[in-house]
């Protein structure tokens, strides 16, 4: 499931191709052989949930949902925008208390022996926090506490952007360097201890943590490498589009990304205050 709007993007300098890796457009193009079960107006927050439900309306329109049962693991990785009690799609927000309900559908319904589910966003903790329970055999871990920002990394000059994200980036750079024996509490330790630039979190049932990646991941190894990289700079997820203005000389897109951010920080912040 991806937007699948990079590729063929009007500011892509290198059309049908995306890159993810330290070494930026001289690296391996990462696009070539992606499956696009769904893409562009498919990806929503309600697909989603329906795809981890195993929708039958879903299957019998000839889209692939998960169909796992009471012997199998699963393993969820996903990377956007985040906020308090919330994650990003194209063009709605999947909230924390709808999340928390299909997870424990599926538990009830036997859909999983164990669950491991990796989200890469800004205040992502707050999507598991105080509500994944640690009896339900589901073990998470979020690039950044319930309130603080996680960060891209990888700045590539030539396209004008960062390729990557720094938890992403370690964790599966870690997955790399894993052997088959390799558990998943050494990965959170690995990653917790190279992610400088925010707090990497853990819930659930943290005994799931004792077991190998590869019951989760496989243990077949990329062609590629991301291991040993240097991280050169780092920015805010929130701040990245700013960033990006200012790097191309666009001060009137600044200028309305500055103004709208502020709108929606005195909205969020009268909104907390209402609550208190």
């Amino acid at each position: 499931m991806h937007y699948d709007d990079i590729a063929n993007n009007k500011q892509n300098k290198y059309p049908e191709k995306v890159y993810n890796g330290p070494t930026g457009h001289n690296g391996t193009d990462v696009y070539h052989g992606v499956p696009k079960h769904y893409t562009g107006k498919e990806v929503t927050p309600e697909n989603f949930l329906k795809v981890l439900a195993g929708d039958e309306g879903l299957k019998k329109a000839g889209k692939k949902v998960l169909e796992s049962g009471p012997n199998d693991h699963v393993f969820i990785f996903f990377d956007d925008h985040g906020a308090p009690d919330l994650v990003a799609f194209p063009d709605k927000y999947l909230y924390a208390e709808p999340l928390m309900k299909t997870l424990k559908q599926m538990h009830q319904d036997k859909k999983y022996s164990k669950l491991v589910f990796y989200i890469e966003a800004c205040e992502s903790g707050s999507m598991f926090d105080k509500l994944l329970p640690t009896d339900i055999n589901i073990y998470a871990t979020t690039a950044s506490l319930p309130n603080e920002p996680s960060y891209t990394c990888y700045f590539d000059k030539d396209l004008g952007t960062d390729v990557g994200d720094v938890y992403s980036v370690y964790w599966m750079e870690n997955t790399e360097l894993a052997t088959k024996d390799t558990t998943l509490q050494e990965q959170f330790a690995y990653t917790k201890k190279k992610t400088t630039t925010s707090h990497v979190m853990q819930y659930g049932d943290l005994s799931i943590a004792k077991l190998p990646i590869s019951q989760f991941l496989g243990s077949k190894k990329s062609s590629m490498s991301l291991a040993g990289a240097e991280l050169t700079r780092t920015v805010n997820n929130k701040d990245f589009p700013l960033v990006m203005a200012q790097q191309s000389g666009d001060y009137h897109k600044l200028s309305e990304l500055s103004t709208g951010r502020q709108f929606l920080d005195t909205v969020f912040e009268e909104y907390v205050n209402s609550i208190q």
